[in-house]
This record gives structure tokens, sequence and C-alpha cells, in this order.
């Protein structure tokens, strides 16, 4: 079982008071430790930088003749030829000053934690420029939860971006938390081509566990809960992530800047029709596809996609999947070949992965160690 001397006894820990413990899933044993003062310390160290990080470059790709995806570049310029691929959660907005305060936070303290590598982060389809996705494409998701379709039209986007933009990648880091970490599974499969390396971090994706009911009970109740919990508790370790998180909480904050954000050039017709639109995947389909147990089938889309690591990372105590179901996904989908590692994240839930930077940039670092996948070495 997992080492609860360091996780709290199954506290949860919103503030890293136990700092950041990570065991392998299948011995419980810590291979990854990072006391709260290292934590402190860097997020201070972060949270300073971010406030001289450029305005990224601002891009819109075509996925076809009709839509088209937003990302955004920081450290254009950075000397090495790596790149970081940013994938939102669940609905996730880049905007600057328009999009969530935590999303806007997240990304200059990635951008100042990389400084030597180029930082694409992606707006959700549906969010910010991004056009939503076709109703028969989100449809179909709703009903089998396989994101290969998805996968496939944005990760084809995503690569003539970088083909055309940035050119041939040194070492390609992918991370994707929730829904985020369902959509990267496909896309990398079209991304590993412009890369040297590709390496995939999976945060606690949702797909092990079946029932809308269920997950929406946990994900909107239990998860509303946790997150509360956070925002009073998380100032302790990062209190800069804590107050964005704290503002993009605010209800009126979210239907302004996520669902009834007018897009630019739009008439009123299609405004009405694509906020229809947007309201129904984001609200419907989205939740059916993150209900559906097809975590396995998500997963095998990397099997044979050139990947060179994924990382994939259950939390002890997540509303949204089951660690022993997802052990018995890793085992059936032939790992070794894969170089799949499975971990747990201790003492956390899923609410605990949103608005932590601190977390994800550790998490990222580990997937440029070449000798583990990750620690202080």
């Amino acid at each position: 079982m997992f080492n609860k001397n360091k996780s709290g006894s199954g506290k949860i820990d919103y503030s890293f008071d136990n700092g950041l413990n990570i065991a392998d899933a299948a011995t419980g044993e810590t291979v990854d430790f990072v006391s709260q003062a290292e934590l402190k310390a860097d997020s201070a160290r972060l949270n300073e930088r971010a406030k001289d990080v450029p305005d990224p470059e601002h891009y819109l790709i075509d996925l076809d003749d009709e839509r088209q995806m937003e990302v955004f570049v920081f450290n254009p310029d950075a000397k090495s030829n790596d790149v970081i691929i940013y994938n939102y959660q669940w609905s996730g907005y880049y905007g600057g000053a328009q999009g969530p305060a935590s999303e806007y936070h997240e990304a200059a303290v990635f951008a100042a934690a990389f400084p030597d590598k180029k930082v694409i982060v992606v707006n959700q389809p549906g969010f910010g420029g991004s056009d939503a996705l076709p109703d028969t494409m989100s449809a179909r998701l709703g009903k089998t939860g396989d994101y290969e379709e998805v996968g496939a039209t944005l990760g084809e986007g995503l690569k003539k971006f970088i083909q055309n933009k940035i050119g041939q990648v040194a070492t390609l880091a992918v991370l994707g938390s929730s829904q985020g970490a369902l959509r990267v599974m496909p896309m990398v499969e079209h991304l590993a081509e412009v890369a040297d390396k590709t390496r995939v971090a999976l945060v606690d994706p949702p797909g092990s566990k079946s029932g809308l009911l269920r997950l929406i009970t946990n994900f909107v109740v239990k998860e509303g809960v946790h997150g509360a919990g956070y925002r009073h508790a998380a100032a302790a370790i990062d209190p800069e992530s804590a107050a964005a998180r704290l503002e993009s909480a605010k209800f009126t904050s979210v239907i302004r800047d996520k669902i009834l954000k007018k897009k630019p050039n739009a008439d009123q017709a299609n405004r009405k029709a694509g906020l229809l639109r947007r309201l129904k995947q984001t609200y419907w389909d989205a939740p059916r596809s993150m209900a559906r147990p097809a975590l396995e089938r998500n997963l095998s889309h990397l099997q044979n996609s050139g990947v060179d690591r994924v990382d994939l990372y259950s939390l002890e105590r997540s509303e949204v999947s089951d660690i022993e179901r997802v052990k018995q996904i890793v085992g059936s989908i032939g790992k070794e070949a894969l170089n799949l590692r499975h971990f747990v994240i201790q003492g956390a839930t899923h609410a605990f992965a949103k608005g932590k930077p601190i977390m994800d940039v550790e998490l990222v670092h580990r997937l440029f160690d070449d000798d583990i996948p990750g620690g202080r070495n």
C-alpha cells in the first residue's frame, strides 16, 4: 500500500503540508519527493519571474475550411529546440486579461519556469478563439468516449503549425490534465513525427469509472468542496496561484469569459448558433465522454505513436478515476513496449490538480529527465 507517512494518512494535502509525494502505483514506494520548503521557494521564484514574461505570440490554426484552433506561443525565441505543449483541462481558455485568471497565471508561470523552451498553450474547442467541434463529432464523442477523431483533428493542425513555424523539435513534452489528458492521447500520435523525442505526462484522466450521474455528482459536488478547500489552504505554498484560482471560480467570470464570450467578426445569428453549440458540447457531450469507461481505448492510441515515454499520474483520492481500475488498464496494454510508467500522487484529489502550476511544472521537469522519470538529480 501507499506510504501514509508522507501523504498524511490519507489527508487531502491541499497546501503540500507534507510535500509533493509521488509513488510507484504498483508498489506504493516513493519514487520522487519534493519538500514543501523546496516547492515554496520554487513558487516564489517563478511567480516573481512570471511578472516579466512577455506577451505570447498569438496564432489561429486552420483545422479545416471552416474551423480554427487558437494557440499562444511563449518564449518564441527560446535557444533550445525543445517544445512544451500544455493542453488545458475541460474547457481551457487562455485569453490574457479576458481569460480565466488561473489559466492566464499558469501559462505565465510555465513560461517563466522554462525560459529556454518554447511553450505552446492550446485553447480547447469552443473556447476563446477556437471554434467548436462539428456537431456530429461532438455527439459521437459523447456516445463512445473515444477521442481518436478529436485528437486527429487537433493533432494534425498542431503538427502543421509546428512544422511551419518552429521546425524539427528536439524534445516535445506534452502535458494533459483531466479531460485534457484524454485529448492528448490521440493527439500525440500525430505530433510525434515532428520531434526527435516525444514524452507525455497524463494527470488523472477520467474514463475508468462509468455513469454520468456519478461523474456529475463527483465532479460538481465533491470536487467543488475540495476546490473550496484548495482556495482556502493553498496560500501556504503558492498565494499567487490561490488568488488567481479564487478569481476564476467566480460564477460571473465563468459565464462571461468562457461561455458567453462573443467571437470577433461574427454576426448575431452565428454567435447564437455558436453559443448553443458550445453549451451542448460543454455541458452534455463532454461530460458524457468522460463518464464512459474508455480510458483503455484512449491510452491504446499511444502504443504505435512513436512516443518515447508516457508518465501516467493517478491522484490517490480522485473523484473521477479509479486507481485499481487504472492499474488493470495499464497492465493490459503492454506498458513495456509503450514505456508507460504509472504513478500515484498521494493525498490528492482531482481538484488538487487544478490551479497548481508548481506541481505541473515539476511533472514537466520530470519529462526532461533521461535517467528516471523525474526526481531532482
